[in-house]
């Protein structure tokens, strides 16, 4: 399956909405931002083949419902090795293995005991494990593939800081492959280091403890890790404002400091990325992003500045960075949703990037939908962690007029077609991705007279193997 093209359309017409969700392939756009892509019709789901067999479509919107405002903004969406977590507040943790499921898929599997014992909003998502957090900051960890009880950690091994209040703050624990990286409190663990990574890569888990820095005085903030060069970053200020560098194979050795006091300080608002020798955050005092380089200690900021996107998230994976603009007019869109358009490009690109074209709009099928978009407008990015693909969405509660599930490949934003909203295009909010799953929130309308509907919001999902 692939998302359909400006072209696409433009041959097809009105009659793609009688068309499946295969059937013509991206063509590219103009990465300079004249062009960025384009739309289709709307599309179908799964069905039978000659033989019938079931037939999985890649994009699938399933039954799961989110069904009251809490759930849409409050509970964690995080993905895993063909896994999709997440959290129902006041409820539970569940999860789902996504190339198993379809679009009559009713709901997930519950984590025993996180209706009572671990939060909906903290978990960490690594490989196939859960990694949970209880009400005492300790955490446990639950194997998706054998089942059964979660398996405490002692809290003298890991006691996790303060945690932030949302699920999107920063401050909370990072995975990225089969590690989780953790800020604990010293005064509770038994070694008293602050940066912990439990690796989950055999059956049992074990903790990687990095040496506290010498004459530490300020507080962690932030983590990340990178599964790929076994490192761990921490931003840590008052005093000072310095990201701190581990190897996981010499834990206990000294971290590289790199002290990143006044203009290029971090912004304490927006979780820091990692990968390979490179951390990507918010300057706090600059509203720029700018680009360390781990290897050399050097600092390259982004020309373009984020002024009222200040506070949206970066995106770094595979070599290629995401990130919000917003120092014109026209680089944001203020309605019932804030969207901001957006910079990508590979790292060696720095200070530039490719921005999407501020005037290059999304054609809803229906005039219930009055709001024209730009292409690439957003204000949640992810990228694959081979760096070929980065997926735009809404936050929070979705807006059937702006929040549209968009995807590139380094050749222009485009969309998915949907037959079941109004715009038809899929409309997303919280878009998160693995090496082999897309997880976002999905609206399905149901009119009930002229442009009257009724909305839900459900659990949608992308296997990417199956889009190509």
């Amino acid at each position: 399956m692939k998302p359909l093209s400006l072209i696409c359309y433009l041959a097809l017409g009105l009659m793609v909405l009688l068309a499946p969700y295969s059937g013509c392939t991206p063509t590219d756009g103009d990465n300079g931002g004249a062009d960025n892509g384009g739309g289709g019709g709307g599309g179908g789901g799964g069905g039978e083949d000659d033989d019938d067999d079931e037939v999985l479509d890649a994009l699938i919107k399933t039954r799961i419902a989110f069904e009251n405002s809490a759930d849409k903004t409050s509970g964690k969406l995080a993905v895993g090795e063909d896994l999709i977590v997440w959290g129902v507040p006041g409820n539970s943790v569940y999860y789902l293995v996504p190339s198993t499921a379809d679009e009559n898929t009713d709901a997930g599997t519950m984590i025993p005991h996180s209706n009572l014992l671990f939060g909906f909003r903290d978990f960490a998502v690594a490989g196939k494990k859960v990694v949970l957090v209880r009400s005492t900051n300790e955490v446990a960890v639950f194997n998706t593939l054998t089942g059964g009880e979660p398996v405490d950690i002692p809290g003298g091994d890991i006691t996790l800081h303060a945690l932030p209040a949302e699920a999107d703050d920063p401050g909370h624990m990072m995975a990225d492959g089969r590690l989780v990286a953790t800020i604990n409190d010293v005064n509770t663990v038994a070694d008293g280091n602050a940066i912990k990574v439990i690796d989950l890569n055999g059956a049992n888990h074990t903790i990687i403890s990095c040496a506290q820095p010498a004459g530490f005085q300020a507080t962690f903030r932030q983590v990340a890790v990178d599964a790929a060069t076994r490192q761990v970053v921490a931003y840590a200020k008052s005093p000072g404002e310095t990201i701190y560098l581990w190897d996981l194979d010499n834990p206990a050795a000294q971290p590289v400091m790199f002290d990143l006091f006044g203009d290029a300080m971090p912004s304490s608002q927006v979780q820091i990325q990692f990968d390979g020798n490179y951390v990507l955050y918010r300057q706090g005092f600059t509203d720029r992003t700018a680009l360390l380089d781990t290897s050399d200690g050097s600092v390259r900021t982004f020309t373009k500045k984020s002024d009222f996107a200040v506070n949206s998230p970066v995106a770094l994976k595979g070599g290629k960075f995401g990130f919000f603009v917003a120092q014109e007019t026209a680089d944001s869109i203020f309605a019932a949703a804030a969207l901001h358009r957006t910079a990508i490009g590979a790292v060696g690109d720095v200070p530039n990037a490719t921005l999407a074209s501020q005037t290059t709009m999304i054609m809803p099928e229906s005039d219930c939908v009055q709001q024209d978009v730009p292409f690439g407008y957003g204000n949640t990015m992810t990228i694959t962690p081979d760096g070929e693909r980065w997926f735009l969405s809404g936050s929070n509660f979705i807006d059937f007029d702006l929040e549209y599930l968009q995807m590139n490949e380094g050749d222009g934003w485009e969309l998915f077609p949907d037959e079941e909203t109004l715009s038809g295009w899929l409309m997303a909010t919280d878009v998160a991705c693995s090496n082999d799953t897309v997880a976002f929130r999905a609206l399905r309308q149901v009119v009930r007279s002229g442009c009257l509907t009724e909305d839900e919001w459900v659990l949608g999902f992308i296997v990417l193997d199956r889009l190509d």
